[in-house]
C-alpha cells in the first residue's frame, strides 16, 4: 500500500468514527470532599467541601482551606497549623488566637461573606487531633470555638474531619 492509499483509508475511518461520536464526553466525577464540620452559633450549617492544601516552609505552616456557597452566602473554613520542628507530626494540638512560640498550634477561621461584607471568626480554643501526616496528606479531627472579629458573637465548629490524601 502506498502513502496515498493509507491516507484514504484513514480518512474513511475518521469519517465513520466522528459521526458516531455524539459529543457525549463523560466528564470526570466531581472531587470527593476532604473537609467536614458542623457550625453552630452565629450561623448554623453543615460544611463539606474539597480542601485546598498549601505549605509555607519559611514560617513552618500548613494551611487547609475549603470554600462553599450555601443560602446565598460564601463560606471559607481555614485551618492553619504551625510547627517549629523539621515537620508537622501526628498528635493533638490546641487552637489558639495568637502565635505560640516553640509549640505546635493551630489557628482556625470561618469567614462568612453575604455579598456585602466579610464576617471573620478566629479560633479562641479547641483541639486538632492529627492521626496521620505524610507530606501534604493529613487525617485529623478537630473542634474549635471562634469569636467574630471586633465583636462578642461566637461560633462552635465541631465534628470536624480533615482527610486530604
Amino acid at each position: 500500500m502506498n502513502i496515498n492509499n493509507i491516507a484514504v483509508v484513514l480518512m474513511v475511518i475518521i469519517l465513520f468514527i466522528i459521526p458516531g461520536c455524539s459529543g457525549d464526553i463523560i466528564p470526570p466525577p466531581p472531587p470527593e470532599p476532604d473537609i467536614f464540620a458542623e457550625v453552630s452559633g452565629y450561623d448554623n450549617l453543615h460544611f463539606e467541601t474539597v480542601v485546598n492544601p498549601t505549605w509555607n516552609d519559611a514560617v513552618k505552616q500548613y494551611n487547609y482551606s475549603g470554600f462553599m456557597n450555601k443560602n446565598g452566602k460564601k463560606y471559607s473554613l481555614i485551618i492553619g497549623i504551625f510547627y517549629h520542628d523539621s515537620d508537622l507530626y501526628a498528635g493533638t494540638y490546641n487552637f489558639s488566637p495568637n502565635t505560640v512560640p516553640n509549640q505546635v498550634y493551630a489557628i482556625g477561621s470561618l469567614i462568612i461573606n453575604n455579598g456585602k461584607s466579610d464576617k471573620v471568626f478566629l479560633s479562641d480554643s479547641g483541639t486538632i487531633n492529627i492521626t496521620k501526616k505524610i507530606g501534604m496528606s493529613i487525617e485529623a479531627t478537630y473542634e474549635f470555638y471562634a469569636t467574630l472579629k471586633d465583636s462578642t458573637a461566637q461560633i462552635r465548629v465541631y465534628n470536624g474531619i480533615l482527610k486530604k490524601n
